[in-house]
C-alpha cells in the first residue's frame, strides 16, 4: 500500500496529548478507523480535531489511520486539516489521503498529499500534490501534479465517477488537481502521517485533522469531527 504522512504544533500548548489514545479523559465513540503501523506519534482529541504530533525518528514508515469500511461505486472523500507545522530545514514528511483498489495488485493508488517530500527531486519546501497510478510507480511529475502550498490549513479530497478519479489537494485558494481513468474496483483508504528526521525534541512536526466526510453520489454516509476517540 502506498500510504504516507502528516504534521501540527499549536495544539501542544492548547490541549492535552496522549500516546496511543489511552487517556481516560478522552470520550470514546464509534470506531471508524484502525490505527495501523503505529510509529512514534502522539495522538489527541479535543475541541473537534485529532492532533497528531511527532518528534522522534519514524524510520521511514508512516502511521496510518485506515478507514474500516471498503468503498464501492461512485464516491467522494474529504479530509480537512489545519495548523500544519514543521520546524526543521529539510525535514521530510508527508500527510496523505490515499485509496488503493482491491484485487488489482499492490501498486495501484490515488493520493492527495501535502508535505516537503512528495517525490524525489522536488524541492524540500512545502508542496501539495495529487497523484494517481495503476502500474506500481511512486508519486512523480509523470503521474500527478505538485505545486507549492500557500497555507497550513486545507483539505485533501478525491472522488470517483464510474472509472474516472479526480484527486484534489487544496490550501487557501491554491489547488492541485489530477484526473485519470482508474479501477472501478472496491477501494480501501486511509490517512497517513510520517516523518523522517533526527529523533530529538527540537525537530517536531504536527497537524490537526478537523473533519472527515464520505459521500456516495450526493448522500453523506459517514463523517468524523474527531471530537472523540474514533480509533480502534
Amino acid at each position: 500500500m502506498k500510504l504516507y504522512k502528516a504534521s501540527l504544533i499549536s495544539i501542544v500548548l492548547s490541549f492535552s496529548l496522549m500516546t496511543g489514545c489511552e487517556d481516560s479523559n478522552v470520550i470514546e465513540c464509534a470506531k471508524k478507523w484502525v490505527l495501523y503501523n503505529f510509529q512514534n506519534v502522539s495522538i489527541g482529541f479535543n475541541n473537534g480535531g485529532m492532533a497528531v504530533v511527532s518528534n522522534s525518528l519514524n524510520n521511514g514508515s508512516p502511521t496510518t489511520f485506515l478507514y474500516k469500511d471498503t468503498i464501492v461505486g461512485d464516491f467522494e472523500m474529504i479530509i480537512e486539516y489545519e495548523d500544519l507545522f514543521y520546524n526543521a530545514p529539510g525535514l521530510g514528511f508527508r500527510v496523505s489521503l490515499t485509496g488503493n483498489a482491491l484485487n488489482q495488485g499492490n501498486g495501484n493508488y490515488f493520493s492527495a498529499q501535502i508535505g516537503t517530500t512528495l517525490y524525489p527531486g522536488l524541492p524540500q519546501v512545502l508542496h501539495m500534490g495529487a497523484f494517481i497510478d495503476s502500474l506500481g510507480n511512486s508519486p512523480s511529475a509523470s503521474n500527478g501534479n505538485a505545486i507549492p502550498a500557500t497555507n497550513t490549513s486545507g483539505e485533501l479530497r478525491f472522488r470517483r465517477f464510474g472509472s474516472t478519479v479526480e484527486v484534489i489537494s487544496k490550501t487557501g485558494t491554491t489547488v492541485a488537481i489530477y484526473t485519470k481513468t482508474f479501477y472501478t474496483s472496491p477501494i480501501v483508504f486511509g490517512i497517513t502521517y510520517g516523518s523522517n528526521f533526527p529523533g530529538t525534541p527540537q525537530y517536531t512536526s504536527s497537524i490537526r485533522i478537523t473533519n472527515f466526510r464520505y459521500f456516495q453520489n450526493s448522500t453523506l454516509v459517514d463523517g468524523d469531527a474527531f471530537d472523540c476517540n474514533s480509533l480502534q
